[in-house]
C-alpha cells in the first residue's frame, strides 16, 4: 500500500485516478448515459453537458463525495464514451488551465420610478392665499356702534392668510414618475482548458501589460469577444461559465470602462498534482 507522503509526491494523484472502483463506476455510468455527444469547443461548457451525468451519480450511484464526482467528471472528459473496463484509460494532467473574468457589453434600459414631486417637494400639498381673507387672515363680520368694520380671525385659514391645499401637480401624494436609464454589465468567469501552453494571457483591467509583464509599457485592456474569437477552436476547451454578478449605473461612464473587457486571467499549470491538478478539481468539477 503507498504511504500518505508517498501519494504527495511528484504525479501519483492522477495515476490512481485509474484503479478498479473509478473503472467499474465508469462502466455503469457509461452504459447508462450518453457520452457519446460531449462537444469539446470553445463555447458549450463541459460542466453544464455533464449535468445529467451528475445526476445519475449522485441520484442513482448515490455519491455525494465532491471529489470523487470531480474525479469521474475529468475521466469522462479525457475518454468519453469507451469500454472503461477494457481500454486503456487516460489520465493526463498535461493542460494549462484560464480562469477568465470578465464583463458582457454593456446593456441599456429604460425604466421608471416614483420620486419626490418636483412641484410641492415630496410634502403632497402647496401653501395657497386664502380665498375666503383674500389673504388678510381676517373677515369683517359686522360694524361696530361707530360704523367701523368688526374683524375676526378668518374661519378658514384661522388668521393665517395662507391654507394648505392637496398639490395640483400629485394630487397630493408627494410623487410624482420619472423616465430614467439604467446601464449595466454581467461579470462571468470562464475556465479553459488547452494542451497548447503558448497561449498568452491577454492585457486585462487588473493587469493592463501584454502577458501580465508590468516591465512592459501599458495596453489596453483586451476585448473578451475580440481575444476569444482569436483562439482556433480547437485550442481552448470550455470546462465551466460561471455567472459572477451584474454592475448597475445611471450614468453611462461608471460602466462603460468595463464593457466587453477582460478583468483577469490566471493561468494554472495542471501538472503539478498537489496545486494545479487539485485545485482545478476543486475550484471547477466540484458540485458547488
Amino acid at each position: 500500500m503507498l504511504k500518505l507522503t508517498t501519494l504527495l509526491k511528484e504525479d501519483y494523484l492522477p495515476k490512481l485516478l485509474d484503479n478498479p472502483t473509478n473503472r467499474r463506476l465508469l462502466n455503469i455510468i457509461a452504459k447508462n448515459t450518453d457520452l457519446s455527444t460531449i462537444y469539446y469547443n470553445k463555447s458549450n461548457p463541459f460542466l453544464r453537458q455533464m449535468g445529467y451525468v451528475k445526476r445519475f451519480i449522485k441520484d442513482t450511484l448515490f455519491i455525494d463525495d465532491p471529489m470523487k464526482i470531480a474525479e469521474l467528471l475529468w475521466i469522462i472528459f479525457l475518454n468519453g464514451d469507451i469500454d472503461y473496463l477494457k481500454d486503456d484509460i487516460k489520465i493526463s494532467t498535461d493542460f494549462q488551465v484560464y480562469e477568465i473574468y470578465y464583463y458582457m457589453e454593456m446593456e441599456e434600459e429604460e425604466d421608471e420610478r416614483e420620486v419626490d414631486c418636483s412641484y410641492c417637494d415630496g410634502y403632497g400639498t402647496t401653501t395657497d392665499e386664502c380665498q375666503m381673507c383674500d389673504g388678510t387672515g381676517e373677515e369683517e363680520t359686522g360694524e361696530d356702534e361707530e360704523g367701523q368694520p368688526i374683524m375676526e380671525l378668518c374661519p378658514d385659514c384661522e388668521g393665517a392668510g395662507e391654507v394648505d391645499n392637496d398639490c395640483g401637480w400629485c394630487g397630493g401624494s408627494g410623487y410624482e414618475s420619472e423616465q430614467f436609464t439604467e446601464y449595466s454589465v454581467e461579470e462571468w468567469r470562464n475556465v479553459y482548458v488547452s494542451k497548447n501552453k503558448n497561449i498568452e494571457c491577454p492585457p486585462t483591467m487588473s493587469t493592463p501589460f501584454k502577458g501580465g509583464d508590468t516591465d512592459n509599457d501599458w495596453t489596453e485592456p483586451e476585448n473578451f469577444n475580440e481575444w476569444i474569437k482569436s483562439i482556433p477552436k480547437e485550442e481552448l476547451i470550455l470546462i465551466t461559465e460561471e455567472y459572477q454578478e451584474r454592475l448597475t449605473e445611471e450614468y453611462e461612464s461608471y460602466v462603460e470602462e468595463e464593457s466587453g473587457r477582460i478583468y483577469s486571467c490566471e493561468v494554472l499549470h495542471m501538472d503539478d498534482p498537489m496545486i494545479g491538478f487539485r485545485r482545478f478539481l476543486k475550484d471547477n468539477l466540484w458540485d458547488k
